[in-house]
């Protein structure tokens, strides 16, 4: 793929080929009888993809570093060449609202619903429906995973990788402590002993954690809690969980001291050896290795069920007048989304797969193997939750961190905050759900 400094196709140019592009181009799903492979006499078809981070961040150069690695491949194989360009949500709706949108964009799965509702993109099932492989590629994503990309019953983009939360510890205070490091299996009360000793305020805490619905809703879920109702159309966390899983985070940091008052969420990434134990993401580890912080990692602690939030990334194709262009823009993030790109591209940015092809592929587990403070995180990949897209994103989550946040900074009372929180959080599904009645 040609470097930035080279030349950069314009809009008008990627469009006026497409519109000369003749026949489709068959992107293989990296398994054994892909589909077929175009002649070499097929017009080459330039697209445009936008994705969310810059290559200064470590996964946006992973993204469009293994795009480059793959350039001679897609133009050899498939008669395409790719364009990566640097884009948020914000301006590929205002892009595509002008009419001048990317052929595909790789965004937070969050915003999935948000740009299928405006129309401007493909729905990939449809797109993709006369592509033999689609099915298995399809069927082999994790459910959650794809079940988070759904809105009212339609897929909006498709899930690239992941990222979950998960719990690191610090290696030189267990070892001061004589505190067992913890196990894949560790029990929830295990790891509320094992914070409890390690606490030694203020100089020391156990555990820290965010003021919001992320860290409450994990702890929720192991408990065996519904974040949502079979449909995706009610919040259900104002119920008898809901109030002792909160009670129980509030108790530790008010009446057992393991975690600082008020939460000053992620503390372990500051390398001042403050805490034991710390609630983050995969992403996390360059940090902790940048800081110094010599660390172990765990699953979240087992309560009544294996569970843990995951956010993420997807990728979309967007509508343009070409139909050619449009399907090979949906085979496209097809490709992107299979093993071929996901594997070398999750090992250069230490994400989480998205699919059980990719994390049980033998370059990926070798990297796991090699990598063993990321084993647990992408071991958690087949049970992570992420709460499904809606067409306002994530404000229906923030509102609900909104009121929990107030529960544990003592600004309100705990039955209260969940009842205002998940009241504050339906109200906003209500309004997408009314919204886009026609869907």
């Amino acid at each position: 793929m040609p470097n930035k400094s080279k030349r950069r196709w314009t809009r008008a140019a990627v469009l006026r080929r497409g519109a000369l592009a003749a026949g489709g181009v068959w992107l293989a799903a990296c398994t054994a009888g892909g589909p077929a492979e175009p002649e070499k006499s097929e017009q080459v078809l330039d697209l445009i993809h936008w994705g969310g981070l810059p290559r200064t961040h470590p996964s946006g150069e992973a993204h469009a570093g293994t795009l480059e690695e793959a350039a001679t491949e897609l133009l050899d194989k498939f008669r395409i060449r790719v364009t990566y360009e640097v884009a948020d949500t914000e301006k590929i709706i205002i892009a595509a609202a002008g009419g001048t949108p990317p052929n595909t964009a790789w965004h937070g799965y969050a915003d999935g619903a948000r740009l299928f509702v405006t129309g401007m993109v493909v729905e990939p099932n449809e797109e993709l429906k006369k592509v033999k492989e689609w099915g298995a590629q399809r069927k082999d994503i994790f459910p959650s995973m794809l079940e988070s990309s759904l809105w009212k019953g339609k897929l909006t983009s498709i899930p690239i990788e992941t990222n979950n939360r998960g719990i690191y510890y610090d290696k030189a205070i267990l070892a001061k402590l004589n505190i067992a490091p913890p196990g894949p299996n560790w029990s929830r009360s295990e790891f509320e002993d094992k914070i409890v000793k390690a606490t030694a305020p203020p100089n020391r805490w156990g555990f820290t954690i965010t003021p919001s619905y992320l860290d409450f809703l994990i702890f929720y879920g192991g408990a065996g809690g519904k974040v949502l109702n079979a449909d995706a159309t009610k919040w259900t966390v104002d119920n008898e969980i809901g109030r002792d899983t909160l009670r129980w985070l509030h108790d530790l940091i008010y009446k057992r001291q393991a975690i600082p008052a008020p939460p000053p969420g992620e503390l372990m990434n500051k390398g001042e050896g403050k805490v034991a134990f710390d609630i983050t993401g995969n992403f996390r580890y360059p940090t902790y290795r940048q800081r110094g912080v010599d660390v172990g990692s765990a699953p979240m602690p087992l309560h009544k069920q294996k569970f843990t939030i995951a956010h993420g990334w997807n990728v979309s194709a967007f509508k343009v007048k070409d139909a050619d262009t449009v399907q090979r823009s949906a085979r496209l993030i097809m490709w992107l989304t299979s093993p071929t790109f996901q594997v070398p591209y999750l090992i250069k940015s230490d994400n989480v797969p998205a699919s059980r092809a990719a994390y049980e592929h033998k370059d990926f587990q070798a990297y796991l193997a090699s990598n063993p403070v990321m084993k647990p995180f992408n071991d958690q990949a087949p049970i992570a939750y992420r709460v499904p897209t809606a067409p306002s994103g994530a404000k229906s989550w923030l509102a609900l961190g909104d009121s929990i946040k107030k529960a544990l900074l003592n600004e309100m009372g705990l039955n209260d905050a969940l009842a205002e929180g998940q009241r504050s959080a339906q109200l906003i599904l209500d309004d997408d759900l009314r919204n886009t009645g026609g869907m």
